[in-house]
């Protein structure tokens, strides 16, 4: 019985190793293709983009808690992306106090650009594979962030 475990214990650490080889190539490659520094647009400003542009406005704190940062953090980055015009402010009109974060006309084109150079990013990856393996993958990465969630 004590064989059995090791080798089942091996096995799992074989693949490991494979996938740990195989995410890593991946990912260095999508993040490559992923960047859109060009568009001068980082990673976390595209995600800021693609939350207010989904929810239609956050307070700092509530983009800080989103991103898993502080809000002085998320200051920073907003205090960016006002002078490129991607983003506004606004009081909330329940609560003066209160300031949200909306994204602009300009924000919305650029994001609308990152989206479809994403969107060809993906085809490229992810075309080749059959609705059914692609169900599969899925399924299986949902399935590891739940074991690991917990």
């Amino acid at each position: 019985m004590i064989f059995n475990k090791q080798k089942r214990r091996i096995r799992l650490e074989h693949y490991f190793e494979r996938l740990q080889e195989a995410h890593k190539i991946i990912f260095r490659k999508l993040k490559n293709e992923f960047d859109h520094r060009n568009l001068g647009l980082t990673d976390t400003q595209f995600y800021i983009l693609f939350s207010l542009a989904e929810k239609g406005s956050y307070t700092v704190s509530d983009l800080a808690e989103k991103l898993g940062v502080k809000p002085s953090a998320v200051t920073v980055m907003i205090d960016r992306l006002l002078k490129s015009d991607l983003v506004k402010r606004r009081r909330d009109a329940g609560d003066r106090r209160v300031v949200l974060i909306e994204i602009s006309d300009e924000g919305n084109v650029l994001l609308e650009k990152v989206k479809a150079e994403r969107k060809q990013v993906i085809k490229q990856f992810f075309g080749h594979l059959t609705p059914e393996e692609l169900e599969s993958l899925v399924a299986i990465y949902e399935k590891l962030a739940n074991t690991v969630h917990k």
